[in-house]
């Protein structure tokens, strides 16, 4: 994976690189849009430039950090995702809009704990649709 390999999205691509080179990284970033146009992939190649240890951006894909999160095994990167509509939800329930409790206490656990690279990184998908209560709690 890399930068190159995320197709189009080159003033966004800038921008977070520019950001990485400046250092001036805001504490959180959400990235939204429809459907196949390279969120995940552009979140992911965002967070490995964060943790690159060569601190670069694009990333080195060489060290340690980038070659664990091209495999997506970086013990800082989580993934949070929706479950299919259990027995007990309505069929237009959407599993996204509330965070079970035990989703919640991972995610508290885990931001809790001291990183063992300067970022933590937390990706929920489609988190715009979480409802507010959700949100607070994290």
């Amino acid at each position: 994976m890399g930068w190159k390999t995320i197709i189009g999205q080159a003033r966004v691509k800038e921008l977070l690189q520019r950001t990485i080179a400046n250092r001036q990284v805001a504490h959180a970033y959400l990235f939204v849009g429809q459907a196949g146009i390279g969120k995940d992939a552009l979140a992911i190649e965002f967070a490995k430039a964060l943790l690159c240890s060569a601190s670069a951006a694009p990333p080195c894909d060489q060290c340690s950090n980038c070659k664990r999160m091209d495999s997506l095994q970086h013990p800082n990167l989580r993934f949070v995702c929706a479950l299919p509509v259990g027995k007990n939800e309505q069929p237009g329930d959407d599993p996204i809009a509330v965070l079970t409790a035990e989703q919640v206490e991972e995610i508290q656990e885990h931001m809790r704990q001291k990183a063992t690279d300067p970022y933590h990184r937390i990706e929920i998908d489609r988190a715009a649709f979480i409802k507010i209560n959700s949100v607070r709690e994290l």
